[in-house]
């Protein structure tokens, strides 16, 4: 029961995440590249939570590519502008260890056994 309201929530929160990912940044975005990561890195969140729901093990897989693609797409922002990664993004390494504990806390739903009780 405890398992299944953590993928529940889990799941509401990763598609709260990729709609607010992917409609916020066609109000801000200033560049086409901007539009396309971000739309890109939603459409990740938004599977996610799809495959969670599903309760699939593809979910930890897509949220690990969702978290790489943050980390490269940080990386690659800051070295373009010649600057480090936490002076342009300054909460970037708290956010991408929010991610990676995200693929691990995901990875431990999906890993335990379902349990039948029957009462």
């Amino acid at each position: 029961m405890k398992r299944e309201l953590a993928i529940n929530i889990t799941t509401g929160l990763l598609l709260l995440a990729g709609l607010v990912t992917l409609v916020l940044p066609m109000a801000f975005a200033s560049a086409r590249a901007e539009l396309f990561t971000t739309t890109a890195h939603a459409l990740l969140l938004l599977a996610a939570a799809w495959f969670l729901y599903k309760r699939h093990k593809l979910a930890v897989f897509v949220l690990a590519i969702s978290a790489v693609h943050y980390f490269a797409g940080g990386w690659y922002a800051a070295n373009s502008h010649y600057l480090s990664v936490s002076t342009l993004i300054p909460a970037f390494y708290w956010s991408l260890a929010l991610r990676v504990s995200l693929v691990a806390f995901v990875f431990y739903l999906l890993k335990r056994p379902t349990q039948n009780v029957q009462c």
